[in-house]
């Protein structure tokens, strides 16, 4: 029989001998069945087991005939950035505002990985405009792998963003930019651009 099971519940001085950034373990009873689940505890007599439907197991070690670890999920890593925006740009994630403010200077980067939620995620430019046109470039870099959004030349009198059905001359707060959507899989580390 096999489980899969995480030592991070183990003793140190047990917990050195499995891999750090395992996520289940595969292990194998001595009478060639299988069982999967989370490790609670493991002693040189029992090894205590919660199986994928949450229920608690106890398993002698003696019916244990081996282990097998799985590796752990990648990390997942995901930041934006405001390269450039004239005359200032927000950048909103599932309604919260990450970046605010970002002028023709632009932003260093932020990590949005623990705001962003499973599933379908959108990310929403807002420009503010005083004067002449408007334009924007911001950055989502995922895993390090980076994709530019821009509209416009920021700084450029009448080279202004017209995207959406807008002119790229409009003056206050221009929301009606269309989203980015991202889909996050926190189980294989992968977030990815819908539509793209």
């Amino acid at each position: 029989m096999t489980l899969r099971g995480h030592p991070r519940n183990l003793p140190t001085s047990r917990r050195r001998l499995f891999s750090s950034r395992c996520r289940e373990e595969n292990k194998a009873l001595r009478d060639g069945s299988q069982i999967s689940g989370e490790v609670l505890g493991l002693d040189s007599e029992k090894l205590t087991l919660r199986d994928p439907g949450g229920a608690v197991r106890l398993l002698l070690r003696s019916q244990i005939s081996k282990v097998l670890f799985e590796p752990a999920n990648p990390p997942l890593k995901i930041e934006v950035r405001c390269a450039a925006a004239d005359d200032e740009l927000d950048l909103l994630l599932n309604g919260d505002a990450v970046l605010e403010r970002a002028g023709p200077l632009g932003t260093g980067w932020v990590d949005v990985s623990e705001k962003a939620r499973n599933g379908n995620n959108e990310l929403r430019a807002r420009d503010r405009n005083e004067r002449t046109s408007w334009a924007y470039r911001w950055e989502l870099r995922v895993n390090g792998k980076v994709t530019v959004f821009s509209c416009g030349q920021p700084g450029i009198k009448g080279k202004g963003c017209t995207c959406c059905g807008l002119r790229g001359d409009e003056r206050g707060v221009i929301d009606r930019i269309d989203p980015i959507w991202v889909h996050v899989d926190r189980s294989v580390g992968k977030a990815e651009i819908l539509g793209q």
